[in-house]
C-alpha cells in the first residue's frame, strides 16, 4: 500500500516476511510481519516484491489500526484499486487475526465513500430530507479530464466535495 502510495507517509510500512527467515530490521518506518503470502497473492511494483491489490486490501483491513485501515480502505475502492465483492469477499473468508476489525471495516466501505467527512455529508443530506444525489459521480471538466465527485445532485447540476475542515465537516459546492 505504502509503495502504491495509498497510505499516509508518516505509517510504517508492513513488510511480510516468511515466518521460517529471521530477519531483522531496524528502521522506524518498516514493521516486520511474519507470514507466509502464498504466490496467486505475490506481484513485482516498481522491480519489488510485494502482494497482489487484493491480498494488501486485505491485509490492510486485519493489520493496520482501524482509522489508519478505514483511509486506506475508501482511497483504494475510490480509485477503483479493488473490487468492493472481491474485498468483502475475501474477508468474510479470512479467520486470521483482525477478522472482527475486518467485518467492521467492511460494513463501513460498503457505502463506497472517500472520507468520514463525506459519510459525514451523506448523513446530513438524508437527515434534512434531501435525496436524488449520487455518490461518486463521474464528471468530464474542461480539458476532457474525468474525475469522481463526493456527491452530485444531476438533475440541479450541483456537484458536492465534503472535505473535513473547522467544523464536522466544510466543503464546496460546484453548480455547472
Amino acid at each position: 500500500a505504502a509503495l502504491r502510495e495509498w497510505t499516509p507517509r508518516e505509517l510504517p510500512m508492513p513488510v511480510a516476511v516468511p515466518p521460517e527467515r529471521r530477519v531483522r530490521l531496524h528502521a522506524s518506518v518498516i514493521s516486520v510481519l511474519r507470514l507466509d503470502v502464498p504466490p496467486d497473492d505475490r506481484v513485482t511494483v516498481a522491480g519489488l516484491p510485494t502482494t497482489t491489490r487484493l491480498r494488501t486490501a486485505v491485509d490492510v483491513t486485519h493489520l493496520m489500526p482501524l482509522l489508519a485501515a478505514q483511509q486506506i480502505l475508501d482511497r483504494m475502492l475510490v480509485l477503483d484499486m479493488v473490487d468492493l465483492a472481491d474485498l468483502t469477499s475475501a474477508v468474510n473468508a479470512s479467520r486470521r487475526a483482525g477478522s472482527a476489525q475486518a467485518r467492521v471495516l467492511m460494513r463501513s466501505a460498503a457505502d463506497l465513500a472517500a472520507a468520514e467527512s463525506e459519510r459525514y455529508a451523506r448523513k446530513v443530506l438524508r437527515e434534512a430530507g434531501i435525496t436524488g444525489w449520487t455518490p461518486n459521480h463521474s464528471v468530464t471538466v474542461r480539458g476532457g479530464r474525468t474525475i469522481k465527485v463526493d456527491l452530485a445532485l444531476k438533475k440541479l447540476k450541483i456537484a458536492i466535495e465534503a472535505a473535513k475542515g473547522g467544523g464536522p465537516v466544510s466543503g464546496a459546492a460546484y453548480v455547472a
